[in-house]
């Protein structure tokens, strides 16, 4: 998956947010839907100002009055986890996340092998 599909995010706190990476934690139970433009299309998972990876939700359903259930779905995990420009006050959705490039590029699962000529 392309880094550069997933544009915005969603925000979680910890530990939920590892548990989700995880694959333990699948569904998000909330008092309201997904927002339409977030349906079924990547967005980075956050938490404390990092991104963990990215997901979507392919399905959601109100199960009871006024409640709702989302599946969740891992497209990526990163082993290391960049850190994003923090809008003030967003605290469920963030539009435009914006990475700090050079984390992006680094995180990759194996490192390219540096041989003591090229250091």
């Amino acid at each position: 998956m392309n880094k550069d599909l997933a544009t915005h995010g969603f925000i979680i706190l910890e530990p939920y947010a590892s548990s989700i990476i995880r694959g333990t934690k699948v569904r998000e139970y909330r008092t309201y839907d997904v927002p339409k433009q977030y349906k079924n299309t990547p967005i980075f998972l956050l938490s404390h100002g990092n991104i963990f990876g990215i997901i979507k939700f392919p399905k959601t359903e109100e199960y009871e009055s006024g409640r709702w259930c989302w599946d969740i779905e891992v497209i990526e995990s990163w082993l290391m986890k960049p850190k994003y420009n923090h809008p003030n006050g967003a605290q469920r959705w963030v539009k435009n996340v914006n990475q700090k490039q050079s984390m992006l590029e680094n995180n990759r699962i194996s490192q390219p092998k540096i041989t003591e000529k090229e250091k």
